[in-house]
Protein backbone atom coordinates (compact mmCIF):
# COMPACT_ATOMS: atom_id res chain seq x y z
CA UNK A 1 0.00 0.00 0.00
CA UNK A 2 2.86 2.66 0.89
CA UNK A 3 4.77 2.04 -1.95
CA UNK A 4 1.51 2.10 -4.19
CA UNK A 5 1.23 5.54 -2.66
CA UNK A 6 4.97 6.47 -3.12
CA UNK A 7 4.62 5.78 -6.69
CA UNK A 8 1.66 7.92 -7.22
CA UNK A 9 2.71 10.11 -5.75
CA UNK A 10 5.71 10.82 -7.60
CA UNK A 11 4.39 10.25 -10.78
CA UNK A 12 2.08 13.28 -10.31
CA UNK A 13 4.97 15.20 -9.10
CA UNK A 14 6.53 14.65 -12.33
CA UNK A 15 3.55 14.99 -14.84
CA UNK A 16 2.75 18.64 -12.56
CA UNK A 17 6.89 19.76 -13.13
CA UNK A 18 6.76 22.30 -9.81
CA UNK A 19 10.42 23.31 -10.65
CA UNK A 20 9.57 24.40 -14.30
CA UNK A 21 6.23 25.94 -13.59
CA UNK A 22 7.70 28.67 -10.74
CA UNK A 23 9.53 30.55 -12.70
CA UNK A 24 6.67 30.57 -14.99
CA UNK A 25 4.45 31.55 -12.60
CA UNK A 26 6.78 34.06 -11.26
CA UNK A 27 7.12 36.05 -14.67
CA UNK A 28 3.87 35.62 -15.59
CA UNK A 29 2.89 37.04 -11.86
CA UNK A 30 5.15 39.77 -11.29
CA UNK A 31 3.19 42.56 -11.24
CA UNK A 32 0.13 41.38 -9.64
CA UNK A 33 0.16 41.77 -5.59
CA UNK A 34 1.43 38.88 -3.16
CA UNK A 35 -2.59 38.31 -1.81
CA UNK A 36 -3.58 37.37 -5.88
CA UNK A 37 -0.86 35.79 -6.37
CA UNK A 38 -1.07 33.25 -3.61
CA UNK A 39 -5.33 33.21 -4.82
CA UNK A 40 -4.12 32.16 -7.69
CA UNK A 41 -1.63 29.49 -6.89
CA UNK A 42 -4.34 27.94 -4.48
CA UNK A 43 -6.73 27.83 -7.56
CA UNK A 44 -3.99 26.53 -9.62
CA UNK A 45 -3.31 23.55 -7.18
CA UNK A 46 -6.95 22.87 -7.38
CA UNK A 47 -7.33 22.93 -10.90
CA UNK A 48 -4.57 20.54 -11.31
CA UNK A 49 -5.00 17.79 -9.09
CA UNK A 50 -8.83 17.66 -10.44
CA UNK A 51 -7.70 17.69 -13.57
CA UNK A 52 -5.30 14.41 -12.70
CA UNK A 53 -7.82 12.93 -10.30
CA UNK A 54 -10.54 12.70 -12.84
CA UNK A 55 -7.86 11.09 -14.99
CA UNK A 56 -6.77 9.20 -12.65
CA UNK A 57 -10.19 7.63 -11.65
CA UNK A 58 -12.11 8.17 -14.91
CA UNK A 59 -9.52 7.44 -17.27
CA UNK A 60 -9.79 3.28 -17.06
CA UNK A 61 -13.60 3.70 -17.43
CA UNK A 62 -13.47 5.14 -20.69
CA UNK A 63 -10.86 3.04 -22.35
CA UNK A 64 -12.98 -0.39 -21.24
CA UNK A 65 -16.28 0.67 -22.76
Amino acid sequence: MLSLLLASFVTFFVAIDPVAMAPMFTTMTTRMTPEWRRKMAFKSIAIATGILLAFAFRGPLASMS
